[in-house]
């Protein structure tokens, strides 16, 4: 079981069950978000997957990490607007990579 509250900038996770079923929620939530994504914007999708990728194969991304005290951050893409100067100032502050960071801005 897999498990993910987020209310305001607090994010709690609940795991429980084998490592194998945990890895396969975590990918199925993925799956379902790039889905959800896709549906609405690919190039949006091809980012989120970008993003994705970056995040779980860079040995030193902070999801590796055992203390995780970066603040999270939300932003929705206007398709028309792009993102904000207030989006990417956000995305910074909470310590977004750079090359996640131009992975978001990239319109491929």
């Amino acid at each position: 079981m897999l498990k993910i509250n987020s209310v305001g900038n607090q994010t709690a996770v609940t795991a429980a069950g084998s490592i194998k079923t945990v890895a396969a929620e975590f990918a199925a939530a993925i799956g379902s978000l790039y889905a959800q994504i896709a549906a609405e914007d690919q190039n949006a999708a091809k980012a989120f997957r970008r993003m994705i990728v970056q995040a779980v194969a860079d040995p030193e991304s902070p999801a590796w990490a055992f203390d995780i005290t970066t603040p999270r951050c939300a932003m929705v893409r206007d398709q028309k607007q792009g993102f904000s100067a207030a989006d990417i100032s956000s995305a910074v502050k909470a310590g977004i990579s750079i090359d996640a960071l131009k992975a978001m801005l990239r319109n491929d």
